[in-house]
């Protein structure tokens, strides 16, 4: 592990969530930084990266890990790689002095982007990557949760990042939440806690773990390695999916909820849920024998026609909502002269309407 030296800097008081702590300001070269490996935000990205080159992380060359990185499209990399070459790393990257990098994963790559681009063109190696910006942090300066929160204030709450996928939202909030409450804190207090450093309520807080624990359930149900990294990328693509799953079935006894939750399983796998909205005409059709057996003898397959019946039932109940308002409308005008020449008019057109529709019917 890298030890980065900060003596003889003086240190800077920096608050990150209104916790004091000291850090040195000082810049470093590129090849005195490492990357990150148990950063939340990249964790899919360098499990997929080992699948890529069939090899560890630990055996997979930064070359090969920025090269493939470059390539994803949801990083940014090499945009980020031309904003620093023109304009040089503007934020600081936040290390410890043990080597961990706390903040800056994306600048790492980019930067190392920029030297690999160099070297491919037998250009000047540029100037920035000999003098990255960087606050140094001692290792026995901070806790777990310490380190937590300066990761919310330099990745959670920025809006000039690029934004963190849901999912991984999630599993910053339940370390936090877990480390908490191993710590002795409160469910209460832990929650207060999330309030305070992730700028989200207590509602938003519950939903991400609940959320959180039944994406675990679904990539838990993988036969394969292959099949694992495949429903974890379902997660990142459709974490909300699970959120709104979690809301909509709140309603469901254990033993629903359970056979509900399996189908879900089985439809997201095979990728037949093809928005959002189609999670709550699924979980309705638990409550219609008919509807239910017609999904589970699907596959799934049939979700489409359960949600053109449940529209057709919405718009039905609807227009019943609205002729039982015109009804309660004409009983309170029944004895009013506020009704308009134009009113009785159109009453008149709606009497011969409903007539010809009686007479039709017998």
């Amino acid at each position: 592990m890298k030890n980065i030296s900060v003596n003889g800097i003086k240190p800077e008081l920096r608050h990150f969530h209104n916790i004091p702590i000291n850090v040195y300001n000082r810049t470093l070269k590129l090849e005195q930084i490492d990357y990150w490996r148990e950063n939340d935000r990249t964790l899919l990205k360098f499990q997929l990266i080992e699948r890529f080159y069939k090899k560890p992380i630990e055996r997979t060359s930064i070359e090969e890990i920025v090269k493939f990185l470059s390539t994803q499209k949801d990083m940014e990399v090499e945009k980020l790689a031309k904003s620093i070459k023109n304009n040089d790393v503007k934020v600081p990257l936040i290390v410890l002095n043990n080597g961990k990098l706390l903040d800056g994963n994306r600048r790492y790559f980019a930067c190392y982007l920029l030297k690999m681009q160099s070297e491919e063109d037998h250009t000047p190696r540029p100037k920035v990557l000999d003098d990255i910006p960087v606050w140094v942090i001692k290792k026995t300066d901070i806790t777990e949760i310490d380190e937590l929160k300066i990761l919310a204030e330099a990745n959670f709450v920025d809006p000039n990042k690029v934004d963190w996928p849901d999912d991984v939202k999630a599993r910053v909030i339940q370390k936090h939440y877990t480390k908490c409450i191993r710590s002795g804190t409160s469910e209460n207090d832990s929650l207060n806690d999330i309030v305070e450093v992730y700028g989200i309520d207590k509602q938003r807080a519950r939903e991400y773990i609940s959320a959180l624990k039944l994406t675990k359930e679904f990539v838990g149900i993988a036969k394969s390695q292959k099949e694992r990294f495949s429903l974890r990328e379902i997660v990142q693509e459709k974490f909300v999916y699970f959120w709104e799953f979690v809301n909509k079935s709140k309603g469901l006894e254990k033993r629903e909820l359970s056979e509900v939750k399996e189908l879900f399983f089985i439809m997201l796998k095979n990728r037949q849920l093809k928005n959002m909205k189609l999670i709550e005409p699924l979980i309705w059709a638990k409550n219609d024998e008919d509807e239910w057996k017609l999904l589970v003898d699907s596959g799934g397959s049939k979700i489409i026609q359960i949600d053109a019946l449940h529209k057709e039932e919405k718009a039905i109940k609807s227009s019943e909502d609205k002729i039982q308002n015109f009804i309660r409308w004409l009983n309170r005008k029944m004895d009013s002269t506020s009704l308009t020449s134009a009113s009785y008019d159109l009453l008149g057109k709606l009497v011969k309407l409903i007539e010809k529709i009686v007479n039709k019917r017998k």
